[in-house]
């Protein structure tokens, strides 16, 4: 069964953003910490019971994948006066 438009898809993600200006040392901290919590099978396994897709990108791969989804959608907020 599909649904939808061509050309666009549901998903849904979420991740972690800091302050601008975050020393790269405090960002490894964190991600590694959110790594470790990740791998938690009491964590990792509620998460995918529920759905959710478990990976973790490294900061520079949520960095892209964020910029590359403000590329794809900026077009739209444009028509919409939202920009």
């Amino acid at each position: 069964m599909r649904f939808g438009t061509a050309g666009l898809w549901p998903a849904h993600e979420a991740g972690f953003t800091a302050p601008a200006g975050l020393p790269p040392a405090l960002r490894d901290r964190l991600y590694e910490a959110l790594r470790q919590a990740m791998a938690r099978p009491e964590i990792k396994g509620k998460l995918e019971e529920l759905g959710n897709d478990t990976r973790v990108s490294t900061p520079s791969e949520f960095r892209a994948r964020v910029e590359q989804d403000m590329a794809r959608w900026r077009p739209l907020a444009h028509v919409v006066n939202q920009s």
